[in-house]
């Protein structure tokens, strides 16, 4: 199941990438679109960044041992 989501997401990133310059450049039209790799880094560090909220949380409310 993992490997089919991460050949989903490989397939459509590239027009997610696109989206999210379009919809930037409409919002900051004074501005130059962010280039792929600042949308790929922004992307990597909201995951890491949920990520870390994630392990907070179960290192705070550990499963039940019984």
């Amino acid at each position: 199941m993992i490997n089919a989501i991460i050949a989903l997401v490989t397939a459509i990133l590239p027009s997610v990438v696109t989206l999210i310059q379009a919809l930037a450049a409409h919002q900051n039209p004074g501005e130059p679109p962010p280039t792929s790799a600042e949308v790929l880094e922004a992307f990597a560090s909201a995951c890491a960044s949920s990520l870390a909220v994630d392990e907070e949380w179960l290192a705070a409310h550990p499963p039940d041992q019984g």
